[in-house]
């Protein structure tokens, strides 16, 4: 199985912007905090980035997903994966 970004190239990294920063630290924060899962925290995302747009959230939260990793390192992240 390869795995591939959207834009087709392999293991693509790149350096994660401030907002993404931001917003995955609140994720992880939130997902130790037990308030919610991950599946239903767009609101909570919205109501602490309030300029934020619903797609721009919900986009955070899948690339979130698609990089989490347990110790809180986004400084290089991957785009969204397709798995072929």
């Amino acid at each position: 199985m390869q795995r591939r970004s959207l834009t087709g190239h392999t293991d693509m990294k790149r350096d994660s912007t401030k907002i993404e920063k931001e917003v995955f630290e609140f994720l992880n924060d939130l997902r130790e905090s037990g308030v919610t899962n991950i599946f239903g925290s767009r609101p909570y995302v919205m109501a602490e980035f309030p300029k934020l747009k619903q797609n721009e959230a919900q986009e955070l939260i899948s690339l979130w997903m698609a990089n989490f990793n347990i110790e809180g390192d986004y400084s290089q992240i991957e785009d969204k994966e397709l798995i072929l």
